[in-house]
């Protein structure tokens, strides 16, 4: 299996690229992913991704608004941990995208406390 982003291939006859896509985690519905080693990016094995149709019946559970509490409680599961290794002042001047927000900003709301 190749990095879906990088295209990194895993090949036995190189030893630089032979670990390059290891197991990462399983996640709690026995889910397997992968990490590349020279992007780092980290993916589902695709054969385990959902339909179409279920991702999309899925997709339509959440209320991603920023008065629920719920959104930001999934949101800071990411932002804390992350906003913890960012240096003080480092945070002035930067910039995010939070692709995939929907209409509301709360990422923002969860990061402003954070500087």
């Amino acid at each position: 299996m190749e990095c879906v982003l990088c295209k990194t291939p895993r090949e036995t006859s190189q030893p630089a690229t032979a670990e390059a896509l290891i197991p990462w985690a399983v996640a709690r519905d026995g889910k397997e992913y992968f990490r590349c080693a020279t992007c780092d990016l980290v993916w589902m094995n695709p054969t385990q991704r959902p339909a179409p149709n279920a991702e999309k019946n899925r997709y339509l559970e959440h209320r991603n608004e920023i008065e629920d509490a719920s959104y930001l409680e999934y949101l800071a599961r990411l932002a804390k941990p992350v906003c913890a290794l960012i240096s003080p002042g480092a945070l002035e001047n930067a910039v995010g995208v939070d692709y995939g927000c929907g209409p509301s900003e709360g990422m923002r709301a969860v990061c402003e406390p954070f500087g």
